[in-house]
């Protein structure tokens, strides 16, 4: 039965009651439908809850530092004892090159152990032109693989290659230092020339690369453009300095003219782009002025300053480096030719190192 009245302490608290009829659950299949009781169904409210709930304030949620992977150039940040995926663990970083960083690295074997063989891992930086150079890079390696198996020109070859987290990455045999570190190591003391000999005729095979002109003329490179670098090299093997110290395109040709004993604009004919060609005609002249006073106040020395003809011996390395510092290069010596020059068919006296030559 439903009370007439609720009591008389509940009255404050209640608003309303709604009766709505609810089916039973003692009831036959058969009459259902008939089965039906009210109950009442009381809705409360409160009458001294008249704000809403107070909220609490704001939760200071702690933030937690996650180590950058990449420097602000897309190089991947080195950090000793890092894994590099689950075949390496990063030793620590040892070089940089034009699109990349290198480290050094233990293989990981499948039980997680660290063995004792380290590689060298070239780690390309972000970036689609990055990225491409690093193909690049590959698919020259690979072609030189594939013309030495058995490697016997000693150029580097890749064993492996992967991207890890967009890096592309190639592992390396580990080498020893270079000749630059050994260099500096020694207090750049110059190379004697006995070495300065063997170096040539395993760059001669084997070519490495500094700028030449051609690439700051937009000459398209070519095989030519490396036994230039072979000069650059060669110099610097004999003088313990870099031969042309600069970025500017306008002085490094200057200093091209006070070593090689030229004028930039009598020997622009070779390029092959006729606008180009007339607009470096017209320009060279003025460009070139301050450039060339620049130059002068360095002292720059010609070749034949640089390589003193003692002996005939230096006499032919002088040469050879005339006729690999032609600005045209078409007329510059190859390697083939170089390798048959009296510099390199001639034995140096052993272990005969030069005096350091100042070139500034």
């Amino acid at each position: 039965m439903i009370p007439d009245t609720l009591p008389s302490n509940s009255q404050d608290k209640v608003t309303q009651a709604i009766v709505e009829p609810l089916c039973t659950r003692q009831y036959s299949p058969v009459d259902a439908h008939n089965r039906v009781v009210e109950r009442p169904r009381v809705l409360c409210t409160d009458k001294t809850s008249t704000s809403p709930p107070k909220r609490a304030a704001e939760v200071d949620v702690k933030f937690i530092p996650v180590p950058r992977r990449v420097d602000e150039y897309g190089n991947y940040i080195v950090v000793p004892n890092a894994k590099l995926t689950k075949m390496f663990k990063v030793v620590g970083s040892i070089g940089e090159g034009a699109y990349g960083r290198v480290v050094k690295a233990h293989i990981v074997k499948d039980d997680d152990t660290v063995s004792n063989k380290l590689v060298a891992i070239k780690i390309s930086a972000l970036g689609k032109e990055c990225s491409d150079a690093a193909r690049n890079e590959l698919r020259i390696l690979e072609t030189l693989k594939m013309h030495d198996e058995k490697n016997q020109n000693q150029c580097i070859h890749a064993q492996m290659c992967f991207e890890y987290r967009g890096h592309i990455c190639m592992v390396m045999d580990l080498l020893g230092q270079s000749t630059y570190e050994f260099l500096k190591k020694n207090k750049y003391v110059p190379y004697p020339d006995s070495q300065i000999q063997s170096f040539a005729r395993q760059l001669f095979n084997s070519v490495a690369s500094y700028s030449a002109p051609e690439t700051w003329l937009y000459h398209q490179a070519s095989f030519s453009h490396d036994i230039w670098s072979i000069g650059c090299t060669l110099v610097e093997f004999f003088t313990g300095d870099l031969l042309f110290k600069t970025s500017d395109m306008p002085e490094y040709l200057a200093m091209i003219e006070a070593i090689a004993g030229l004028k930039i604009e009598e020997e622009i004919a070779w390029i092959t782009d006729a606008k180009f060609r007339g607009i470096l005609s017209a320009l060279l002249p003025n460009a070139m002025q301050e450039p060339r006073k620049k130059v002068e106040k360095m002292k720059m020395k010609h070749l034949d300053q640089i390589i003193p003809g003692n002996n005939s011996f230096l006499k032919n390395f002088a040469d050879l480096l005339k006729r690999i510092f032609v600005l045209n290069p078409n007329h510059r010596i190859t390697a083939k030719q170089a390798l048959q020059h009296p510099f390199l068919v001639e034995e140096a006296q052993p272990d005969d190192g030069p005096v350091a030559a100042e070139i500034h």
